[in-house]
């Protein structure tokens, strides 16, 4: 028994001098440097002032004193920088994207998030292409403009990409077929025009699809049905025209589809009934007609349905009993009249609601 006291009690002190040797190895000496160029670049003078501390939102840890892979904001991998979380910590310095060329030339990046520091300027692609094993991009709530690199459609690794919340503009090119790895594509609130090319069905992966608040025009593409695993498709507030596609229901995983503020015309699709799996379906500002079919109370996990400010009709000899508990509800425009349905009372969860003319 003394012997196996000992021996665990052994086992104990070389598996605490592993973890100590673990994180006392020392990160590549051309990454440290790049990570201190990049500060240098985000701060210049103002590192000789102590009192600016407090503006560094995690970067005072970077020193050529200490080890990278120590450093806040930095993850590493046997050595290697494989991460870095920079959201918003420089968003009043106003720097241009050429601050970005030190962390470019990390390869080893998986992770990259830079979103929300005000960053102007092209996105620079020469230097984008480096990072091949990226799998994670966040580059929303900048001032980027200029159209999406070509270098960026081919990192075949990246699954996630955000790049909303800046001026890109130009149309979404076919190339964007290079990034088969991908799970979630925004690109909200820029100035992308033309229409969305047919290769964005070859995206296969895509749970996560978001344009909205551009300026993207022509029909919504039929490929899009090829994304049987799409969860949620938001194309808001652009200038998509003709019907929705017939088979819309066929992805039967979405849980938020969005097509509001369009030119959208036709009937609401029936196959949208397949969709069992849907909470918020928002159509609102299109120039849809027809009647509005009950069958979309049906739909268990439905809690957002806007439907107002078309040419849709509600019959108000209907007495229907809803499956679903909305939380939102509009039916603006679409002629209720006389008293509000007695089935409304029953919606205990409702927080808006709108019938107005």
């Amino acid at each position: 028994m003394a012997t196996l006291s000992l021996l665990s009690k052994s086992y104990y002190i070389v598996f605490v001098l592993s973890l100590s040797f673990i994180g006392s190895f020392p990160c590549l000496d051309d990454q440290r440097e790049a990570l201190l160029e990049f500060k240098d670049l985000l701060f210049g003078e103002l590192m000789t002032d102590n009192s600016t501390d407090m503006f560094l939102g995690g970067l005072e840890t970077w020193n050529s004193s200490s080890e990278c892979c120590q450093w806040a904001l930095v993850e590493c991998n046997s050595q290697q920088v494989t991460g870095l979380n920079l959201y918003s910590v420089f968003p009043t310095l106003g720097k241009t994207s050429t601050v970005l060329a030190p962390i470019f030339r990390i390869k080893t990046l998986m992770s990259l998030d830079i979103s929300y520091n005000s960053i102007q300027g092209e996105i620079p692609g020469i230097e984008l292409r480096n990072l091949s094993q990226l799998v994670y991009l966040d580059m929303r709530g900048n001032s980027f403009n200029g159209s999406i690199p070509l270098q960026l459609f081919h990192l075949a690794n990246l699954e996630f990409l955000d790049l909303s919340d800046n001026m890109i503009e130009g149309v979404l090119r076919n190339d964007v077929v290079g990034l088969k790895s991908l799970k979630q594509l925004s690109l909200d609130a820029n100035f992308i025009h033309g229409e969305l090319p047919e290769e964005i069905g070859n995206l296969i992966e895509l749970k996560k699809f978001t344009v909205p608040g551009n300026q993207i025009s022509g029909r919504i593409p039929l490929s899009i049905l090829q994304l049987r695993k799409l969860e949620v498709l938001n194309l808001q507030n652009n200038s998509f025209s003709l019907e929705i596609p017939a088979d819309i229901g066929s992805l039967v995983n979405l849980t938020t589809l969005d097509l509001s503020k369009n030119r959208l015309s036709g009937e609401i699709r029936s196959s949208i009934r397949k969709t069992r799996k849907l909470a918020t379906l928002q159509l609102e500002n299109n120039m849809l007609s027809g009647g509005i079919p009950t069958w979309l109370f049906d739909l268990k996990e439905m809690k957002k349905l806007h439907l107002g400010g078309n040419k849709l009709a509600w019959n108000n000899n209907l007495a229907i009993e809803p499956k679903c508990k909305l939380s939102s509800l509009s039916l603006r425009s679409c002629s209720v009249k006389g008293q509000i349905p007695s089935w409304i009372s029953n919606q205990t969860d409702l927080i808006y609601l709108d019938f107005s003319l």
